[in-house]
């Protein structure tokens, strides 16, 4: 299962700009359960301009996702020593980037646990500027269905 999130770009009139994430913390799970059916999950970014922005769609240039703190819940550890960071990119109008599947290590063992991983996304532009916002990756123990995906 595949949860994708929409980074998209807005401008106005005097060049000032702005994003819009369609799932500002998206929730994950190791399992995804549909109808008895279970399967692996992971996320996909995608970076996508509004139509209706001045010089559409000459402004967005490149997504960049950045986990400052590892490991990640996509992070696939092993005997070797972590990287600092953990980066995803994506050129504009791109299928987008996408990560490992949620480790099961990610979050705790008891049925109800959650864990929160705070990230960077940065959208640069080709007029040299960079948006940047700092949501998060919710991790539950607990099996997403269906309905989380589609009430958050």
């Amino acid at each position: 299962m595949e949860m994708v999130v929409t980074v998209t770009l807005l401008k106005d009139s005097d060049g000032q700009y702005s994003l819009n994430l369609n799932k500002p913390t998206v929730t994950v799970s190791p399992l995804y359960e549909d109808g008895g059916d279970i399967d692996t999950v992971n996320v996909r970014w995608l970076l996508r301009e509004d139509e209706a922005n001045p010089n559409f769609p000459n402004n967005a240039k490149q997504l960049t996702v950045t986990f400052n703190t590892l490991p990640t819940p996509f992070t696939l550890t092993s005997d070797a020593t972590l990287p600092s960071t953990e980066v995803y990119v994506a050129g504009a109008f791109s299928p987008g980037v996408v990560t490992a599947d949620v480790q099961d290590a990610a979050v705790d063992a008891d049925a109800n646990a959650i864990s929160l991983y705070k990230y960077t996304i940065q959208v640069d532009t080709h007029d040299g500027k960079q948006i940047v916002l700092d949501p998060h990756v919710r991790v539950r123990r607990s099996h997403v269905t269906r309905r989380d995906i589609f009430s958050r």
